[in-house]
């Protein structure tokens, strides 16, 4: 398989530009077409030995959602607690 320079180019801009997101989260349901499509670049992602030792797991139900969210915040503000107080605004 012959990647094209604008590929090259389109790869490297991805990467270059990305960014680490822990905010501004948008609430709209994923089409079901963008999420298949995402999992199945996920499921081809290069691993050691092409194990690929990751599982995903689908959470369409509110309350877990919101059960999920409470832990994470719950252990967030536990995390935060190691950290000086310059740390942990951060």
């Amino acid at each position: 398989m012959n990647i094209t320079k604008e590929e090259r180019e389109a790869v490297y801009k991805t990467i270059f530009c990305r960014r680490d997101v822990r905010s501004d989260f948008k609430p709209d349901t994923i089409p079901e077409e963008v999420l298949m499509r995402v999992l199945t670049a996920a499921h081809h992602a290069p691993s050691v030995g092409f194990s690929q030792p990751w599982d995903f797991v689908l959470v369409t139900d509110p309350e877990i959602k919101s059960a999920i969210k409470s832990d994470f915040e719950a252990a967030n503000a536990f995390t935060a607690k190691q950290f000086s107080k310059d740390k942990q605004s951060q």
